[in-house]
């Protein structure tokens, strides 16, 4: 009798003694939550077909006008400061036949 008269200890008792069941639980609610709000939205929004050939032209021609920034190579850079001669000191500039 006294099972019946308090729910929230029930409650408590349950959660204190199957921890991992509670857990799953409540994982799997999270998911289920997660899928109905996804189903919803694909419901109310309207998805475009990825096969159509205009979306894939405008997606083409958006990239095309995309200007990447590439950095020097640093190998390259190293190499080709290593095969020159040394700069020389601010106060000689004269070219070296002077």
């Amino acid at each position: 009798m006294v099972y019946l008269l308090n729910p929230i200890e029930n409650l408590r008792s349950y959660i204190n003694t199957r921890p991992p069941l509670v857990i799953f639980m409540i994982s799997v609610s999270a998911v289920a939550i997660g899928f109905l709000t996804i189903g919803y939205f694909f419901k109310i929004k309207e998805i475009k077909s990825p096969e159509l050939t205009e979306d894939w032209n405008t997606f083409l021609l958006r990239f095309n006008e995309l200007d990447f920034c590439v950095s020097e190579n640093e190998t390259i850079k190293h190499a080709a400061e290593a095969s020159q001669p040394p700069p020389k000191p601010c106060g000689d500039q004269r070219p070296a036949g002077q």
